[in-house]
């Protein structure tokens, strides 16, 4: 057993007894039970020390975690409370040092997190409104204190993420000191530029062009291009992608976009190593494609489009991406570009190059069928290339709106009569030729009146065995009933010529 020597009892020491003085509260329990955030909003409105308001915003901000729990905080007006305090009750005075005025720096800046957070849910923002919060957040744009200037942009990106909130912010008088220097500290604050960066791709992507127009004041397009050439940030890029895209849908945001050089700088950020897949990086390429296709819309974009042969190399690979959005946003990238003739040309021989004739096909359909036959005509192009042009063009024959376009191809019928008697050594592309003139010859009688022309113009079959119409002739008697339908064309064609 263990004895205790008797001492003097420490009750003697307070004889008469004093009531002690109240001790001033610093340190908020935790002990508070399902009531907890009705006791915490309590404190809020007493007169309590700075660290002890610290550590009340601190709690609340851990119980925004949950969506009841944000909706029973603003029934017990906790958005007028914190609004009540950045207007006045927890102002941090000119005359306090940064040091003393740390508990205070640091209350301002759980006030704006938790301002964040309440606007996830439509009764917050509401009450928000009400408020008039949004010219407190904004105010806090242009403080000297990193860390109330980060949880003011990052409330602002989330409160924005609604088009309620964007529509708010544009209310408010946003000059240059409120964005510029945030989105120039990309290096020193990321976080900074990259929810400043989310706030204007937010607020481009409403139905009206304020925010547009705002952006284009304020040389936001200039900012985004850098991003987009020079950081390895996914998310920041995402966000410069978003706001690029929205701004290259108003005519004059697509010309200052393009002036940036930003297609350029987003090719050649296509063009690194993307061989490591992952969900972000399948968000980028998609972002990256609708950009492009944004960038295409006004003529200045196509043109860019036509002489930039690195362009084209990559909306061509995005042609080919697993991604459905991906892929679609390239193929109207095309189309948009290929009203300019030389564009539609790059375009063709790229696809038949580095894609597939499936591709080719799902971009151009028949449209494509002009080109596929210079490509067949040109003693420039390789006997493969012409092979591959052959066969495309045989593929998309056998629609019905391809019949139609191949009347309409100059010098169709002299380009498949030439690779009918090409020296093939497989036999393959003369092969090609001949079904392919035989289907049009029976599908088509203006087709066969070509083909007689032809014959015809080069000495028809009276010039010998060796003569160009003998041994097309020969050539066609493989296919049934086509040596007839020619001959009846022929002496037509003779006839008329007498």
């Amino acid at each position: 057993m263990e004895y205790r020597q008797k001492g003097k009892s420490s009750l003697k020491s307070l004889h008469p007894y004093r009531k002690p003085k109240a001790k001033k509260l610093l340190k908020i329990p935790l002990a508070y039970g399902r009531a907890g955030i009705e006791n915490l909003i309590k404190l809020l409105s007493e007169e309590i020390s700075e660290p002890a308001l610290v550590n009340t915003l601190s709690l609340i901000r851990d119980e925004m975690k949950c969506q009841e729990t944000k909706t029973r905080s603003i029934e017990l007006n906790l958005v007028r409370i914190l609004g009540r305090g950045l207007r006045r009750d927890w102002m941090i005075s000119e005359y306090l040092s940064d040091e003393e005025a740390q508990d205070l720096i640091r209350a301002r800046s759980l006030t704006l997190d938790i301002l964040g957070d309440v606007s996830t849910i439509s009764f917050g923002r509401e009450e928000m409104k009400a408020q008039n919060i949004m010219l407190l957040v904004v105010k806090e744009l242009t403080s000297k204190y990193p860390i109330i200037l980060a949880s003011a942009t990052r409330a602002l990106s989330r409160w924005t993420d609604f088009s309620q909130g964007a529509e708010l912010f544009l209310k408010e008088k946003i000059g240059h000191e409120e964005v510029t220097p945030q989105l120039e500290c990309v290096k020193e604050k990321p976080d900074v530029a990259l929810w400043m960066t989310q706030v204007f791709a937010n607020i481009t992507g409403l139905s009206h062009d304020r925010g547009v127009q705002l952006a284009l004041a304020l040389n936001v397009p200039k900012h985004m291009a850098s991003f987009v050439g020079g950081n390895e940030d996914e998310e920041l890029i995402n966000a410069s992608l978003r706001v690029i895209c929205n701004v290259s849908h108003n005519i004059e945001g697509n010309d200052v976009v393009l002036n940036e050089r930003t297609m350029e700088r987003v090719c050649n950020m296509m063009m690194v190593d993307t061989s490591k897949k992952s969900h972000s990086k399948e968000e980028t390429v998609r972002l990256l494609s609708g950009a492009l296709k944004a960038m295409t819309i006004t003529e200045a974009g196509k043109k860019r489009v036509a002489r930039d042969d690195g362009v084209v190399s990559v909306v061509t690979r995005l042609v080919s991406s697993e991604d459905e959005f991906t892929k679609t946003n390239a193929v109207c990238c095309i189309q948009l570009a290929s009203e300019f003739p030389l564009a539609r040309r790059k375009f063709v021989h790229e696809l038949l190059n580095k894609s597939s004739i499936e591709n080719l096909e799902l971009v151009f359909e028949e449209k494509c069928m002009k080109e596929l036959t210079k490509i067949m005509l040109s003693e420039d192009s390789s006997l493969d290339f012409k092979a591959l042009a052959l066969n495309a063009f045989s593929k998309i024959t056998k629609k019905e709106r391809g019949i139609k376009e191949a009347t309409q191809c100059v010098c169709l019928v002299e380009a498949l009569s030439s690779l009918l008697l090409s020296e093939d050594k497989t036999r393959r592309l003369s092969s090609t030729a001949g079904s392919t003139l035989a289907f049009l010859s029976k599908a088509n009688v203006i087709s066969a009146k070509q083909l007689a022309k032809v014959i015809v113009e080069s000495g028809g079959f009276e010039n010998g065995p060796d003569s160009f119409g003998m041994k097309l002739k020969r050539k066609l008697a493989v296919y049934p009933g086509m040596a007839g339908r020619v001959l009846d064309h022929v002496k037509l064609c003779s006839g008329d010529s007498k």
